[in-house]
């Protein structure tokens, strides 16, 4: 093992020119979001670890607009999508909390390229840490433990839906504030601050990475040798990343099969239907939260993995909005959807160059029929359970019959883009997120998620960067 040059953790702004940017590390990790903030604080301590965040304390309008770039497909945001400074998109996550299910891990013969080379048995020993990071509570996620069945918001037990639960952050946990002392006082650990990763070089065997060239808008520069290596800059920018490193593999790294930046998915976000309640009873309920000790969750209705096969569609979650909730006024049905992975939804290379020189991004995010199919599903299987009980009826609106997609909107969960995989023909990173074709470079982020499920990714990237440090730990001695 070899100690940093600071003893004890810190964190300094690469701009200062009394700052040597010529490093050496065990590990560098780029991007101080939460899955770059959280592997530096499992592994500083016993290993020296260089984190390097593009931004600094503060968002600064310079740095932000290093995300800007091209969007050629449905209609995305670029900048409000993703915030560039320390905590990351941290800074303005709302909190929400889910854990994938099973099925979202497993291959299904109804939707191409989907299975997992993990199970969701895999993470489960990272759970309760991962609610420790970001304040949960708890790391369970069983519905029926935690809410007696008689005592579920949408009574729909023997139908093809079920209940999921959601948890709440409390208070919203904002990585770099939160974490900042950590940051600050962990030994062997280095924060630099304005810090840009903008390419990688690797020994001349063409495998093993040696180097990261670091550069500064106000123009510094310096190269950092480490063992390893993580990107775990965002799902949109660890692909970015890869491609742009051409001085050595034209086609960038972990590109061989022409894979990184394909497969982009988001969780399509749509008030899809109107409900209208038969029962105000129970219409009244259904956006309660409920505490476990000192910490919130909430409910949302969700397909039956039976009801997934039956009907061969894409998963959803379901949750209700209404104003004053009377028999006669439309209840809002919105719905986080699952997308299905789609190679042509992806994340490609400009000739355009940002201030640092690298290539801003085309991001074509693509839906398919089966995407749209899972939303009338959805729609179909509400109406027939609340039908069922008696408790109201649906419609879906014009919309979602004649698939606009300009009323689809989106979650700012950007997955898929560097997805994980047994084989380098289905993927970029294996299951330890290593990137195919290299020996010490690794991914962090929901850019690995073979598939996005219908919830939050926060929870399973936390989870899965934990993973990860336990890995890299058995590996550097």
């Amino acid at each position: 093992m070899r100690i940093g040059r600071e003893p004890a953790g810190m964190i300094i702004d690469a701009r200062n020119s009394a700052v040597e940017l010529t490093r050496d590390a065990d590990f560098v990790i780029a991007g101080a979001g939460v899955a770059g903030i959280s592997l530096a604080l499992e592994l500083a301590g016993k290993y020296s670890v260089i984190l390097l965040e593009s931004g600094g304390i503060e968002p600064e309008q310079d740095t932000q607009s290093l995300y800007d770039g091209k969007s050629s497909g449905l209609n995305y945001s670029l900048l409000g999508s993703r915030l560039r400074f320390l905590g990351g998109t941290s800074n303005h996550w709302g909190g929400w909390c889910g854990k994938l299910d099973d099925i979202d891990f497993e291959a299904r013969d109804w939707v191409p390229h989907s299975g997992w080379p993990i199970t969701s048995a895999d993470l489960e020993p990272f759970h309760q840490r991962t609610a420790d990071i970001l304040d949960l509570g708890s790391g369970n996620f069983d519905t029926d433990t935690m809410v007696p069945p008689e005592n579920h918001a949408f009574r729909i037990s023997g139908t093809r839906l079920t209940q999921r639960v959601m948890r709440f952050s409390n208070p919203v946990t904002r990585m770099g504030e939160k974490y900042r002392p950590a940051l600050e006082n962990t030994a062997g650990l280095t924060v630099l601050l304005n810090a840009n990763l903008v390419d990688l070089k690797l020994h001349e065997d063409g495998k093993k990475l040696e180097s990261a060239l670091v550069r500064t808008l106000n123009g510094r520069s310096g190269q950092i040798t480490a063992k390893h290596f993580i990107l775990a800059s965002g799902g949109i920018e660890n692909a970015r990343l890869l491609l742009s490193c051409r001085s050595q593999m034209t086609q960038g790294l972990g590109n061989e099969k022409g894979l990184v930046g394909r497969f982009f998915m988001e969780h399509p976000h749509v008030t899809a239907a109107e409900m209208f309640a038969l029962d105000e009873n129970w219409c009244q309920g259904q956006m309660a939260l409920r505490r476990d000790d000192d910490h919130w969750f909430g409910l949302m209705v969700a397909p039956s993995k039976k009801s997934l096969s039956e009907q061969r569609c894409l998963n959803f979650r379901g949750h209700i909005f209404n104003i004053e909730c009377q028999s006669d006024d439309p209840i809002e049905l919105r719905v986080m959807m699952e997308q299905a992975p789609n190679p042509d939804s992806r994340v490609r290379l400009t000739s355009t160059l940002d201030a640092l020189g690298l290539p801003r991004i085309d991001l074509n995010w693509q839906l398919t029929a089966l995407d749209w199919h899972g939303i009338q599903c959805m729609g179909r299987l509400v109406g027939e359970a609340l039908g069922a009980r008696s408790l109201g009826r649906v419609k879906l609106r014009d919309w979602v019959m004649e698939q606009d997609g300009r009323r689809i909107g989106f979650g700012s969960h950007h997955m898929g883009t560097t997805r994980m995989a047994d084989d380098p023909a289905a993927g970029v990173v294996d299951r330890n997120c290593r990137v195919f074709g290299t020996s010490n470079l690794f991914v962090a982020g929901s850019s690995v998620f073979a598939t996005g499920g219908a919830i939050n990714p926060t929870f399973t990237l936390t989870a899965l960067a934990l993973r990860l440090a336990e890995h890299l730990t058995g590996l550097v001695r």
